[in-house]
């Protein structure tokens, strides 16, 4: 385990990992980065991670907090102490389920889709939330996963090319609208 989170060391050059790395050590998992998508009424949600592995899918968060953080699953803000400051964010299992929400319309609630926060810094000592892990664990969390649940590699591509063309799709769309507003704005001047 050391060995391989050197290897993911070294390969970044820097020394913080990467999740995309983390996610993608089993080849057969599947992870779509950046997805976003709008709803019918132009509204955007932007989805950090999704893995879709033959123990499940998940819609993962990343958050990349300096300091303590303090929250727990019923809290509508969890909050960040720095050395000089408190702050408050918005609870991220609540935005997670948004996000779980649009991953199961495109995949025709057919599949459940498991939140999962997880905590670039490694600080979160003080959450004790099972779905709520450290970067350091995610490799361990995502193997030890057992939702009884086992899909073929032939779900997961279907599942994975349901999300990218939704991404596409949710793309395009942005694309035309951002040329349309540049369009717009060049007639004026």
């Amino acid at each position: 385990m050391i060995k391989w989170l050197s290897n993911i060391f070294k390969k970044n050059n820097k020394s913080e990992v990467n999740i995309k790395d983390v996610l993608e050590y089993n080849t057969s998992n599947k992870v779509i980065d950046n997805l976003l998508l709008t709803d019918n009424n132009g509204k955007i949600s932007k989805i950090d991670y999704v893995l879709i592995s033959n123990n499940g899918i998940f819609s993962i968060v990343e958050k990349n907090l300096q300091g303590q953080l303090f929250g727990n699953v019923d809290n509508e803000y969890w909050n960040q102490c720095t050395f000089d400051c408190k702050y408050r964010f918005i609870n991220p299992l609540k935005q997670n389920k948004k996000n779980i929400y649009h991953i199961n319309k495109i995949l025709n609630n057919k599949y459940k889709v498991n939140s999962l926060i997880v905590l670039t810094q490694n600080n979160g000592n003080n959450i004790k939330i099972e779905n709520v892990v450290n970067i350091n664990d995610l490799k361990i969390y995502i193997d030890k996963y057992n939702d009884n649940i086992s899909y073929s590699t032939e779900e997961i591509e279907d599942m994975y090319k349901l999300l990218l063309d939704a991404k596409e799709e949710s793309n395009s769309k942005l694309n035309v609208k951002n040329n349309t507003e540049v369009d717009s704005k060049k007639r004026v001047i």
